[in-house]
């Protein structure tokens, strides 16, 4: 789920880039476009695509995700940042919903941010509570991760 082209042009799921590179979205990004509320369409859209993949077993391509890598092997995205991390947030509430958080939280603590003291605090805090946060199988995602604040 969530394929993404790297520079030769190939595929590369979102697993595989966590995998590869760690995660880092900068500082200079612009506001969280998707949860306005004139965007509600768009949102909407995204979210019944990621639906339909699940529940179809069928691969999501998220268009273009772009960034540059550093040295040390640190993608630092360009564009992309709501998508992936809606794609970051959805493998954590799957993982932790299966009681599987322990198998990935490897390779899902190479997403970082950067940007706004909020949200660097928010991922800290997330990490921080995430093994204290019980699987609930029928807990609305919202609810499961309130924890965090």
């Amino acid at each position: 789920m969530g394929n993404n082209f790297n520079q030769t042009g190939e595929k590369i799921s979102f697993w595989n880039l966590l995998k590869k590179y760690k995660i880092l979205i900068p500082i200079l990004q612009r506001d969280y476009a998707q949860g306005r509320i004139e965007h509600e369409p768009i949102r909407n859209r995204f979210l019944e695509t990621i639906y339909d993949s699940i529940k179809d077993n069928k691969e999501l391509n998220l268009d273009f995700i772009y960034g540059s890598v550093k040295n040390d092997s640190t993608l630092i995205l360009i564009d992309g940042q709501q998508r992936i991390t809606t794609i970051f947030l959805l493998y954590w509430y799957l993982a932790n919903k299966e009681n599987k958080i322990n198998d990935i939280k490897k390779h899902l603590k190479r997403f970082t941010y950067e940007t706004r003291i909020s949200s660097r605090e928010f991922i800290e805090k997330f990490w921080d509570n995430s093994n204290n946060i019980p699987p609930h199988k029928n807990k609305p995602f919202e609810d499961t991760i309130k924890c965090c604040k």
